[in-house]
């Protein structure tokens, strides 16, 4: 069976390492299952504590998708099977994963999303808890969750609070989908790099000199490879 998150960490030059999370399960757009929510909070779990990890990247399969939110179909079928409730697939899955986005807004190393393709629901729940948010040129991004008649969530409220309430507003209130460019516009990603790019960028990321502290080589790759300058 193909494994829905890949954990692993990448070895830097200077002998730390990266830790590297890849949502896996493209054909359902990335789309969060509860075992995947589980599988990311065991791996940030295990890296907290071990020194030698000193950032988490995560990113996904495919050319479409980071992740287009929760897992609809599981959620929908529980509440099929228990009409009334209680509904125990769904109440373990909205806990487990809104502990995930607190705990990693609280996380105590670097923390990058790469933001290609489909970036919605609880996919930007993961991308916005994130202290470097990329996005490209592909990237569409949206908190749909009002069209299915439930609250923007999984932090979004959290997230729109900091911005333009102009734009939070007509984003909760309509689902609109953005482009990269106007997610930095509007302050729900930082950067965008092509997605050409990637490899390039990851390959400086491992090329970490020694005396380099982390935040700073993070910055320094991300403005290497950055097509959006800071924004007046």
């Amino acid at each position: 069976m193909t494994e829905v998150v890949l954990a692993r960490t990448i070895p830097l030059e200077d002998g730390s390492m990266l830790g590297h999370i890849t949502l896996n399960a493209e054909a359902t757009l990335n789309s969060l299952s509860l075992d995947m929510i589980d599988l990311i909070a065991s791996a940030l779990n295990l890296w907290r504590d071990q020194s030698q990890v000193i950032a988490v990247l995560f990113d996904a399969a495919g050319e479409k998708a980071f992740s287009a939110g929760g897992d609809i179909q599981n959620l929908y079928h529980d509440m099929v099977a228990t009409p009334g409730g209680p509904c125990t697939y769904c109440e373990a899955f909205f806990e487990r994963e809104y502990r995930l986005d607190f705990d990693l807004r609280q996380y105590p190393k670097p923390t990058i999303a790469w933001g290609h393709g489909i970036v919605m629901g609880g996919g930007l729940g993961i991308f916005s808890a994130c202290q470097y948010r990329i996005v490209t040129e592909r990237t569409r991004m949206a908190m749909p969750e009002i069209t299915i008649g439930l609250f923007p969530d999984a932090g979004a409220t959290f997230t729109f609070s900091q911005m333009d309430p102009v734009w939070s507003h007509f984003l909760a209130l309509t689902g609109a989908q953005i482009n990269g460019h106007d997610a930095i516009l509007v302050g729900m990603a930082d950067v965008l790099i092509k997605h050409d790019q990637k490899d390039a960028f990851m390959a400086t990321l491992s090329e970490r000199p020694a005396e380099s502290a982390t935040p700073e080589h993070i910055q320094a790759a991300i403005s290497r490879f950055s097509e959006q300058g800071p924004l007046p």
